[in-house]
């Protein structure tokens, strides 16, 4: 089967000038592939560096060392642990990355937040709305929410919120931090028959879990990661 990406060895090294130059690790040695269509499954205590993994993906963060060979339609096989900026941006296009918080302009309208990643691809505004109203009324967020601004929503229904505006264009490669996190039991049940669906359509997926029930439900495979944390003088 086609591999989507491929990491290998990939470290992370943080330098904290506050601390007089001291360095962390966030994550080593770290190696794996994803099949297209495919769902990884990373577990592993807190501070174990599964964030860390998924910036480096995303590019957030630039790795330290190791390869991150990503297979791109548009820029075909790419190392995003070296790869230019211009490039992170394009391919960037064809991935979704879901943090653990939302991050947004406080003033504007939950709807047109899910709509946005529409609009950039050229949909029309109505048809935006309309496909975003569509995600929201999965997720349980009421109609009457829609204009409401997110900032002023719960920690559950602001996690919604963020998972609509990263599914909502079917992304190639789906990057999710805690998905299920902060969610009652039906909302759960919701996003993870939503994460299926993309899976079945071919989206590649890799997502942290502290829920070993839930990434059972979804997941292909499981990577299960032991501490890194590493201090050096």
């Amino acid at each position: 089967m086609e591999e989507i990406i491929k990491v290998e060895n990939l470290c992370k090294i943080f330098t904290l000038h506050v601390l007089r130059g001291k360095m962390i690790t966030g994550c080593k040695n770290i190696s794996f592939s994803l099949p297209r269509g495919a769902f990884l499954g990373l577990l592993g205590p807190s501070g174990v560096g599964k964030s860390t993994i998924l910036k480096c993906i995303y590019r957030t963060y630039l790795p330290t060392s190791g390869f991150i060979r990503y297979l791109s339609p548009s820029c075909g096989e790419i190392d995003l642990a070296r790869a230019s900026d211009y490039q992170v941006l394009q391919v960037r296009q064809e991935m979704s990355y879901v943090a653990q918080f939302l991050r947004i302009i406080p003033r504007v309208p939950a709807i047109d937040i899910v709509a946005e990643r529409l609009w950039q691809q050229g949909w029309a505004v109505e048809e935006g709305r309309q496909q975003a109203g569509e995600y929201l009324t999965r997720l349980g967020i009421t109609r009457k929410l829609w204009d409401a601004y997110p900032v002023t929503f719960s920690g559950g229904e602001q996690q919604r919120i963020n998972l609509a505006r990263a599914l909502i264009t079917r992304p190639r490669l789906l990057l999710l931090d805690e998905p299920t996190a902060s969610l009652d039991a039906e909302n759960k049940r919701v996003v993870l028959n939503l994460l299926a669906e993309l899976k079945s359509a071919g989206t590649s997926i890799i997502g942290i879990f502290h829920d070993l029930e839930a990434a059972n439900q979804v997941v292909d495979n499981i990577l299960v990661l032991e501490s890194s944390l590493d201090w050096k003088k």
